[in-house]
């Protein structure tokens, strides 16, 4: 809301409003900021001589701001340097590796294509944007163009034996849940743990678990296997002895 006041002038020149006057003028002008104009008299002086004056104060809204347009249609605008949104709580930013919007969420109003079998994850931003970017998920990667110096990953049933699940709650929300620890995850395999900005354990790479669950399932088949193995030995061994047994009954039985 605005306030405009105008002071009016008598037939010969203008005045000026004595302090007490214009004091009483604020106050008037503040009463009715949201309502209706009112004419308000009083008197000014014009040198030591008093002067009759009519001051109208109005109360006018503010004006709307309107849309700033960068170009016009049909025409690219081009902004060089940081682009700051709502005082600067969204940032258009540019990097060694293309750029991107910088915010404290991400509001998507709909989904309307189908589903696709890529998982996003995050990560630290590794061109000195000091905040997390979006990207694909390492697991959702797996071809060998994306791949270099490879080697066995040999953790299974090692690694499952010392993972620790538990129940919890959640600080932020109050809702339960099950899960692990990162921080114990980091110090069984760090592989399996990412950090965050400040190089703190954040998070536990659940789908990357899925590796470590095909060693754990190997092993176990191997054991499985190994232990068929033995049993089918102690049978075979079993019944050569049953049969040698049959054998020496028959011999100690004497003939009719």
């Amino acid at each position: 809301v605005a306030v405009t006041t105008v002071v009016e002038k008598e037939t010969r020149s203008s005045s000026t409003m004595s302090s007490k006057f214009r004091d009483i003028i604020i106050v008037l002008a503040a009463m009715i900021a949201l309502g209706a104009p009112a004419l308000v008299r009083g008197q000014g002086t014009r040198g030591d001589r008093p002067i009759p004056t009519t001051t109208i104060v109005t109360a006018t809204p503010a004006p709307t701001p309107e849309p700033v347009q960068l170009s016009k249609p049909g025409q690219n605008a081009e902004i060089p340097g940081l682009l700051k949104v709502g005082g600067g709580r969204m940032e258009v930013v540019d990097s060694p590796i293309g750029g991107g919007v910088v915010a404290s969420n991400l509001y998507i109003r709909q989904l309307n294509q189908a589903g696709s079998p890529a998982h996003l994850c995050w990560k630290v931003a590794p061109d000195h944007v000091p905040a997390l970017m979006m990207t694909t998920c390492t697991t959702s990667q797996s071809s060998l163009r994306y791949k270099t110096d490879l080697h066995p990953f040999l953790g299974g049933l090692n690694v499952i034996n010392r993972l620790n699940p538990v129940n919890f709650e959640w600080k932020n929300g109050g809702s339960r849940d099950i899960g692990l620890v990162a921080e114990e995850v980091a110090t069984v395999e760090p592989m399996l743990t990412f950090n965050n900005d400040k190089n703190q354990v954040e998070g536990v790479k659940y789908e990357t678990l899925s590796v470590v669950v095909i060693n754990a399932i190997k092993e176990q088949q191997a054991q499985i296997t190994e232990l068929r193995e033995q049993i089918q030995t102690q049978q075979d061994l079993l019944k050569k002895q049953q049969q040698q047994i049959e054998v020496l009954l028959k011999r100690a039985v004497p003939q009719p």
